[in-house]
């Protein structure tokens, strides 16, 4: 999302490891939703490793399983592979899980670095998926 709206991926120390369009977007499905008088919640990852879901530990998905269980849906805002990991983990609940995303490809990209700590990433390419239904 940083590269789509030109913005810095990361901005140390002020916002540390959020990137400013995501946690926007994520805020505007939240007020809508609740908006509508749906009942909304973020489970958050404060560890580096925990953002990329498919790396989460048994015990990390078993939160995810507490926390699903309050509600009668999720939306997972990540790839396909994040998708199936969230899928699985709540495999023993009724919760719906919806895919909030839809990758485009593997995107090749360049970090850069500019005053006061804002890491940007200038976009070289995609490598497009291509995506097959089962």
């Amino acid at each position: 999302m940083a590269v789509k709206t030109n913005e810095p991926y990361i901005e140390f120390p002020r916002k540390f490891l959020k990137t400013a369009s995501y946690e926007r977007l994520i805020e505007s499905m939240r007020r809508s939703f609740e908006e509508r008088g749906i009942k909304t919640s973020v489970f958050k990852s404060n560890l580096l490793h925990q953002f990329v879901l498919c790396m989460w530990t048994s015990k990390r998905r078993k939160k995810l399983l507490e926390s699903a269980k309050k509600y009668d849906a999720v939306i997972v805002m990540g790839c396909e592979a994040a998708f199936q990991t969230v899928r699985n983990a709540l495999e023993p609940t009724t919760c719906h899980v919806i895919p909030g995303m839809k990758s485009e490809g593997i995107m090749s990209i360049q970090p850069r670095l500019s005053l006061p700590c804002n890491i940007s990433l200038e976009l070289e390419g995609v490598t497009p998926y291509i995506h097959t239904e089962p």
